[in-house]
């Protein structure tokens, strides 16, 4: 099955928005004076700043992956990246001051779960090509 276009542009749109929010990750370290404001705003959550960091880095190459391979229809790629957002905004909610940081968030998170699971994006991620009444 042709892939559908809806997922083309979800797919490169985490790619996109996976580059642009993870350059502060890669700049801040350049920076002795920024990273240093960097982490000591990461102090102020529950959460140790070296666990946080981790999980940022890899969040950016879950992304990254995750957006190539729902490119080429690994159902296991859109699995993945639901998954993972769904823990990143469950420790947004822990780490963040603000709660309502995170709707904008999570609204784009909403937007590109229901594309990735429409009947088309089923049967583009089944290999089957095959949109059934009960997909969805």
């Amino acid at each position: 099955m042709k892939r559908p276009i809806s997922i083309t542009i979800i797919a490169w749109l985490i790619i996109v928005k996976t580059a642009l929010g993870g350059l502060p990750m890669l700049i801040a370290p350049m920076s002795p004076i920024l990273w240093e404001a960097v982490i000591e705003y990461m102090k102020r959550s529950p959460i140790p700043v070296p666990i946080q960091l981790s999980f940022g880095y890899l969040g950016l190459l879950i992304s990254v992956l995750c957006g190539v391979f729902i490119l080429r229809g690994a159902h296991w790629a859109r699995a993945l990246y639901i998954a993972w957002c769904t823990v990143g905004l469950g420790l947004g909610m822990i780490n963040l001051q603000s709660i309502t940081m995170m709707i904008p968030g999570a609204l784009i998170f909403g937007a590109i779960a229901f594309v990735l699971f429409r009947p088309e994006s089923n049967a583009y991620f089944s290999g089957t090509g095959e949109v059934r009444p009960d997909d969805g």
